[in-house]
């Protein structure tokens, strides 16, 4: 019975690799006309008074970030939805974004949307990147990257249902390790006409992004696609 048990967890962990080493395996047989394409998957947790509109927003973001990635080689596909209870429909609280956590799902990119995110003492990063804008914080966010200790990954994104289609890009910006930018163009400036990341941006999102396939943080696949 024992030695049927190590033979049955030698099996999982060769599964395991071979799905973990397809995904990169991908980087080697793509030819010369082509590239590769990574999809992460997202989960996004909503809690609104509007569903139609809300879950119309989320389309409509997702395929904005979509399109500014795609300069990295990478796009997202939402891999599940769920719905939150009424009392997220408002965050005013810090405590409140920590709520949330318990149900945050293990290995994809996890993004709650909720119709309004107060934010009565701004973090000096909010207030810094406000004043490269010439601008002063609100007291409300249009979006935020939250850590999430403990879980993998170990952050996620809180996003207003209200906000710009580009909001949910820059947040996944956070995500793959950029800072805020001072360009107003740049998405990620806190500026009001954001068009797109830089090539020194881009590289450095792929190279965030090999690591999270190496790692395993996130679930992705990999596929050839035209240059």
């Amino acid at each position: 019975m024992k030695r049927y048990g190590q033979i049955l967890l030698f099996l999982l962990v060769v599964i395991a690799t071979s799905a973990l080493s397809t995904g990169l395996a991908a980087q080697r047989i793509c030819d010369g006309d082509a590239a590769v394409t990574t999809t992460f998957a997202v989960a996004f947790h909503v809690a609104t008074r509007d569903e139609p509109r809300t879950l119309a927003h989320i389309e409509a973001i997702l395929s904005e970030a979509n399109r500014q990635f795609a300069g990295a080689g990478i796009e997202f596909r939402m891999s599940q939805q769920r719905m939150l209870a009424e009392s997220f429909q408002v965050m005013e609280t810090i405590r409140e974004r920590h709520q949330v956590k318990p149900g945050l799902v293990d290995r994809v990119i996890n993004v709650v949307v909720v119709d309004e995110i107060q934010d009565p003492t701004p973090s000096k990063a909010t207030r810094k990147a406000a004043a490269a804008q010439g601008r002063k914080p609100s007291g409300r966010l249009a979006g935020a990257h939250i850590p999430a200790p403990r879980k993998k990954p170990d952050t996620y994104i809180l996003l207003a249902s209200n906000g710009k289609p580009d909001t949910l890009a820059h947040e996944l910006g956070h995500f793959f390790g950029l800072p805020h930018h001072r360009d107003p163009q740049n998405v990620m400036s806190y500026g009001r006409d954001r068009k797109s990341f830089n090539e020194h941006q881009l590289a450095v999102i792929r190279k965030k992004a090999r690591l999270i396939q190496r790692r395993h943080i996130v679930n992705f696949t990999n596929r050839c696609t035209d240059r």
